[in-house]
């Protein structure tokens, strides 16, 4: 989780049409957003889950790291992050991916985690304590502060 939760809470709408085991946690820090997509489905009739994220805000660069198991078994006791396994002797060696382009759609195989860095054009807004008569600029062509802080991801299975 250290990679995927720096900052504060994000609240995530997970429009869940495929009716897919997928679930979806997001934060936000400065100019970065963070998703952590879960696709929970297992088994023999298991899907991949294609995610689309949508967010209020300029994207200027896309990182992934994967968190999965060999086969996509939930019950191995060998597991990837970021390429590497995580192995107690040598350390752990994985690094981040660049995601091609700025649309952030991504396909999550059965029993393996996702987590998403989007780096934003300015940093995002944190929700300020109002107090009365307090005045809170907002630069020119940057989306409001409200706008910015809803994160929909839409899910799908990609099998069909």
């Amino acid at each position: 989780f250290k990679f995927g939760s720096r900052g504060n809470i994000l609240p995530v709408t997970l429009d869940n049409a495929g009716h897919v085991n997928v679930t979806a946690y997001a934060s936000k820090e400065d100019k970065n957003v963070r998703v952590t997509l879960i696709n929970k489905e297992h088994g023999h009739n298991a899907k991949e889950v294609t995610v689309t994220i949508g967010l209020n805000a300029k994207i200027r660069k896309i990182e992934t790291m994967s968190l999965c198991s060999p086969n996509n078994d939930p019950a191995s006791r060998i597991a990837t992050l970021g390429g590497a396994e995580i192995d107690a002797e040598i350390g752990w060696q994985g690094q981040w991916e660049t995601h091609a382009g700025t649309k952030p759609v991504f396909v999550i195989k059965p029993a393996s985690a996702l987590i998403v860095n989007i780096q934003t054009a300015f940093r995002m807004p944190f929700r300020a304590r109002r107090h009365p008569g307090a005045f809170c600029p907002i630069r020119k062509n940057e989306p409001r502060p409200d706008k910015v802080a809803n994160l929909i991801a839409n899910a799908s299975p990609t099998n069909e």
